[in-house]
């Protein structure tokens, strides 16, 4: 009789997590993807700025290797950057570009109706994170890893990239807040350290070169002295490459990949 109870038991305990794994997401994100594609929200992605001091460098960051520091080292060399040329401002360049729906999201409902399904849509394809809801917010899961940002398009001052530099990231690790019309918060990446550099030396370049208040950093980087600051030179400078180093390991297809952290606030406004 006990044998025959704990059989009924095993076997009712089996059904349940079968049917767990039928009906929604499981908290650590094994879902069947069509229980996921629920009340579709459509977002475009309006703004996406760089922190300009380090209140907001760490605001913006995530702790992704747990040693108790907030990862945001690209975020953080753009505070260095703005404070000794005040004129680094990327955002409103930054901005002009993203009104013309360059960067979507749509927020689908897992069936269970306490987690979601975050696509970022762009010229970079399609990602998707899972996260679950947390009364007005919504955070994404631990493992998460695909979403491409536009990292030369973050890093343009003077608005004169014709990329938008889309990246794909390694990790990422967002919250953000719903309103009735809109979402905001924080996105964190972890990006592969040389794609980064590419992506930033020729708009940083151009900034160095042409901003009237970068006089004194064009005069440090100007190698040959014709007056102006070339990706290449920008790319030998010891500072540069200091704050672009990798600050994070992360897996990649199994093997460990020294990447770079980058901390950024996004808002995006509800379409119909």
């Amino acid at each position: 009789m006990l044998k025959q109870q704990l059989g009924n038991i095993l076997i009712g305990s089996v059904g349940l997590i079968v049917g767990w794994l039928q009906a929604g997401c499981l908290a650590q994100g094994e879902m069947e993807p069509s229980t996921c594609n629920a009340n579709a929200q459509h977002y475009t992605i309006r703004r996406a700025v760089l922190p300009r001091n380090f209140i907001n460098a760490d605001k913006w960051g995530f702790d992704f290797n747990r040693d108790g520091k907030l990862d945001n080292a690209l975020g953080n060399a753009a505070v260095t950057v703005s404070q000794f040329v005040h004129e680094f401002n990327p955002e409103p360049q930054t901005s002009e570009r993203l009104a013309h729906d360059a960067w979507r999201l749509i927020v689908y409902r897992c069936s269970d109706r306490t987690r979601a399904r975050l696509s970022f849509v762009s010229a970079a394809g399609q990602q998707s994170v899972l996260a679950t809801m947390i009364g007005d917010s919504l955070q994404s899961d631990p493992d998460a890893s695909d979403v491409a940002v536009p990292l030369t398009w973050l890093a343009d001052a003077m608005g004169t990239a014709k990329d938008a530099g889309w990246l794909t990231s390694f990790r990422v690790a967002l919250n953000l807040r719903s309103s009735a019309n809109s979402l905001a918060g924080r996105l964190t990446v972890a990006l592969e350290p040389g794609d980064a550099r590419a992506a930033m030396l020729v708009p940083l370049a151009d900034f160095f070169t042409y901003a009237p208040s970068a006089k004194l950093a064009r005069q440090a980087l100007d190698q040959n002295r014709d007056g102006s600051v070339t990706a290449n030179e920008l790319a030998q400078s010891g500072s540069f490459q200091q704050l672009t180093s990798p600050d994070l390991i992360s897996g990649v297809l199994g093997v460990d990949q020294p990447t770079v952290s980058l901390g950024i606030n996004i808002e995006a406004e509800r379409v119909p």
